[in-house]
């Protein structure tokens, strides 16, 4: 068997509904086609498969990466916390692939440290990261992270060196240290710009794959996560734009909502902007009809449903995240209702890559079936779930554990409440339902006690 490349293009905090779906499709989720213009996008979704129905089992970036990386659910992954680093002694696809013969490189935003906040030498991999599985690419940290850690030059993080020798390193620090929801464009130039730079580096390993080696690449853009700093031409691009206001929004103080969600869309066009690029080196190189691309993110945004903002919320906006799976022999123009979480993804790609499927990450799911047309669903039930979050020595968030079939989700926070939703007649999750229908909650209850 041929074995595929696979490039996994990983936005960080981007919510599945901010994707330009066919008019049908967006009357199925229940929105309104937004201004937002991803040309990339809409050319993948019609090169491959998209999971309408997709959600992460964690909804923050450490536990969210961590089980993407194992092939694992939140309750069977060691990182509970945005305080911990991935444990070296697990398994993970990225292993996996290297002892088969791939070349494993990930660029951007790794998020696998976030305990020692550490990177090491030019590229910012440490030993970790090589003992998770990758062989090469460059590892930096993510906007604030970038910020708060990247100043001691022990740490060695590669983003924060690259914008001290542009002599920019304090205007970004200026600027995002205060930014807040600040809409107001960044001094830095587009060249300098996170996301970007990411991507420059995404280039430069493709330039140098080895003629007729498998690789697997990952490329961890920085955004559209918070704060929503934008460059100045890609604030302008976005100006005048109206967007729907929030569900269930309140005003915020000193909130600037519309000109929020322009810089949002503005951040998930550079991104969109960038993937063209990395595909059309793909092509340069010779090996894009070669390669499974496969677009995901590793949780939403609140994005002021709810009046709030930022994840950890088991609410749609944090919970749901845009899948599309592009593959060499695959449907084309597919999109699917079948139930997927980001942690199949570890078994979707060893059995495109390599064809041994999920069996050799124990209780991992492949998404494959689906995407070949062998199979229309290969989930009953989807969960996420986080325990209760800290920040600053205080209680910032709630735990909570939930479970959706194809049509309801249930809810149960760690302080007991519990929350139900019809999700074909409510999709954004606006009226509780569960005095009228305890038995619908009973039952996803007790699948849900089984995972």
């Amino acid at each position: 068997m041929l074995q595929k490349n696979i490039v996994l293009l990983f936005p960080d905090q981007y919510r599945a509904d901010w994707v330009e779906y066919a008019p049908a499709v967006l009357r199925q989720k229940g929105i309104r086609r937004m201004p937002l213009r991803t040309p990339f996008l809409r050319t993948l979704m019609q090169d491959g498969v998209t999971f309408l129905n997709a959600s992460t089992p964690a909804p923050l970036c450490a536990p969210a990466r961590a089980c993407l990386a194992l092939g694992a659910d939140y309750s069977h992954c060691p990182v509970k916390n945005n305080g911990m680093d991935m444990d070296a002694s697990r398994p993970t696809f990225y292993n996996i692939l290297r002892e088969r013969g791939y070349d494993v490189y990930g660029v951007g935003k790794f998020d696998l440290h976030k305990g020692s906040h550490r990177w090491a030498g030019e590229n910012g991999l440490t030993p970790l990261i090589y003992d998770l599985g990758f062989t090469g690419g460059v590892d930096n940290g993510g906007k604030m992270d970038a910020v708060n850690y990247g100043c001691d030059e022990a740490r060695a993080e590669p983003y924060m060196r690259f914008l001290a020798r542009r002599e920019l390193k304090q205007t970004h620090i200026a600027d995002m240290t205060k930014r807040g929801r600040r809409v107001a464009p960044t001094p830095l130039p587009d060249d300098a710009y996170c996301d970007n730079y990411i991507t420059r580096n995404a280039l430069e390993v493709l330039e140098g794959v080895r003629p007729g080696q498998p690789f697997f690449l990952q490329v961890n853009f920085a955004g559209p996560h918070e704060p929503f700093d934008v460059t100045e031409s890609m604030r302008a691009r976005v100006e005048g734009r109206v967007f729907d206001t929030p569900c269930m929004y309140t005003p915020q103080d000193n909130t600037d909502i519309n000109g929020v969600r322009q810089n949002y869309a503005a951040m998930i066009e550079n991104i969109d902007a960038n993937c063209r690029k990395i595909a059309d080196k793909l092509k340069e190189r010779g090996v894009y009809e070669d390669t499974v691309i496969i677009f995901c993110a590793d949780h939403g945004e609140m994005l002021g449903d709810r009046g709030l903002f930022a994840k950890c919320l088991p609410y749609r906006g944090a919970v749901d995240i845009p899948l599309i799976v592009a593959a060499p022999g695959g449907r084309r123009g597919v999109v699917t209702d079948a139930l997927a979480s980001l942690e199949d993804l570890a078994g979707t790609v060893l059995e495109l890559a390599t064809g041994e499927g999920s069996a050799a990450l124990s209780g991992c799911v492949s998404l494959a079936p689906v995407i070949n047309g062998e199979a229309e669903r290969v989930r009953t039930y989807a969960v996420s779930r986080l325990e209760d979050q800290y920040g600053k020595g205080v209680k910032k968030y709630t735990g909570f554990s939930t479970i959706r079939d194809e049509r309801h989700k249930y809810i149960v926070f760690a302080d007991g409440r519990e929350e139900l939703y019809d999700l074909k007649a409510d999709p954004f999750e606006t009226e509780n339902i569960l005095a009228k229908d305890a038995q619908t909650a009973r039952a996803l209850k007790a699948a849900l006690a089984m995972y």
